[in-house]
């Protein structure tokens, strides 16, 4: 039963540059887990596939998980960059990484959308998760770069995300 036991699904994050090839790009970046079990859970992305989302949203209708991009320190954006949004299909019963990837590049569709650009510095540790980074110039643009919270319409034919580099909410045609 769902309703007693349900899927629990929760961003994580790993140190360095996933977009370059080494462990950063390898790491964990999306568990899910059923909410009454100890341990066990599943890895349904890598960090070389979503990079650092924050905002996720569930789909009823479509059974999709989604997932926003989100400038933080120590972990770059996915392939997308700060305008992507992720998705995880057969969401109640995958348990692999194989179902999750690439949705939309929110600008690509409507270049109104901007969610804002960040210069990186992954020196030293690069694309190695082990290895310490400095990154400073993100200091002042967490939580102002990339998108932030996000919902489903009841009906599932929308979805809401808050932009934070233009502090708007923002709807996105999901299906008829």
């Amino acid at each position: 039963n769902d309703q007693a036991n349900p899927r629990v699904v929760v961003p994580v994050y790993a140190n360095g540059d996933n977009r370059l090839a080494g462990s950063a790009a390898n790491a964990d970046a999306i568990y899910a887990y059923n909410y009454n079990t100890v341990g066990g859970q599943t890895t349904l992305g890598t960090m070389g596939q979503i990079g650092a989302v924050w905002g996720t949203a569930y789909s009823r209708q479509a059974d999709k998980l989604y997932y926003a991009a989100y400038a933080k320190r120590h972990v770059n954006a996915g392939p997308l960059g700060l305008n992507g949004l992720y998705v995880t299909t057969n969401a109640k019963s995958v348990n692999n990484t194989s179902s999750t990837g690439n949705f939309v590049d929110l600008n690509a569709i409507n270049s109104a959308f901007n969610a804002g650009t960040v210069t990186r510095n992954f020196a030293p540790g690069a694309a190695d998760k082990s290895n310490p980074n400095y990154d400073e110039l993100m200091f002042g643009e967490v939580g102002k770069k990339g998108m932030g919270g996000m919902a489903i319409s009841d009906d599932g034919k929308y979805l809401y995300v808050v932009n934070l580099n233009d502090a708007r909410l923002w709807r996105i045609t999901l299906g008829p």
